[in-house]
């Protein structure tokens, strides 16, 4: 009764029947719990993560988001999270750990999806398991009655990106994208330089570019001195 103790709270807030130690975690009230699945989940926020992205650059100003992105991925992963949240609440026997389960709803290509704004191979995956948990779905009323809660809880058709692994989420989709960005970026103001600076320059040039985005500009940096805000996106 003299500590709190803070943790990531993985599923066990949206699922918090799913183990012994889940429920041991919910009914504590000297352990505060992430809402999201991890710190990592909350670092980024679409909004902080487009706040960032308006400082990443070098002379021009871009026009990155990855807001409309991620609210895209959330939607089209939704409903296959919620009935595996909703059958592991239930203690049903999953046909897949959660390591596995978070692979199949990752993009394997996440700079393509970005670019193309496409999700083709991940909609296939995702079709896969929808297949595989539906059928083990036997209480229709009380999976909607999860889906009601689950949305007061804070998670929604347009945010559960923050509700699946946050390192997956930073490492697997941010950061790919991110270094796209940084990488389009510096060949952009290479062309733009070219044009104005001598030929014997264009070395130094690209180095300071990217010393540039490696400092002054470095995402990670950006990120952690970011201001949290609140946001239900």
């Amino acid at each position: 009764e003299k500590a709190l103790v803070a943790v990531d709270s993985d599923f066990d807030y949206i699922s918090p029947n799913r183990s012994i130690n889940a429920k041991q975690m919910n009914g504590n009230k000297y352990v505060l719990q992430t809402y999201a699945y991890s710190v990592e989940s909350l670092s980024f926020d679409v909004l902080r993560v487009d706040h960032c992205l308006s400082q990443f650059y070098y002379f021009e100003p871009n026009q990155h988001k990855l807001s409309k992105f991620l609210e895209q991925y959330s939607q089209h992963i939704y409903l296959v999270l919620m009935k595996y949240l909703f059958l592991m609440d239930t203690l049903v026997s999953m046909p897949l750990k959660e390591s596995s389960f978070h692979d199949e709803i990752i993009p394997s290509e996440p700079v393509r999806c970005y670019e193309e704004n496409s999700f083709g191979t991940l909609k296939d995956r995702v079709s896969l398991l929808d297949k595989q948990l539906t059928p083990m779905i036997a209480n229709i009323n009380a999976f909607e009655a999860f889906l009601q809660l689950s949305h007061f809880k804070g998670l929604q058709e347009s945010n559960c990106y923050k509700f699946i692994r946050g390192h997956d989420v930073e490492e697997k989709i941010i950061y790919p994208i991110v270094n796209h960005i940084k990488r389009t970026q510096i060949s952009q103001e290479m062309e733009r330089i070219k044009a104005s600076t001598s030929p014997n320059l264009w070395d130094s040039k690209r180095k300071e570019i990217k010393n540039h985005f490696d400092g002054a500009r470095n995402f990670r940096a950006l990120v952690s001195i970011s201001p949290y805000a609140v946001n239900d996106k």
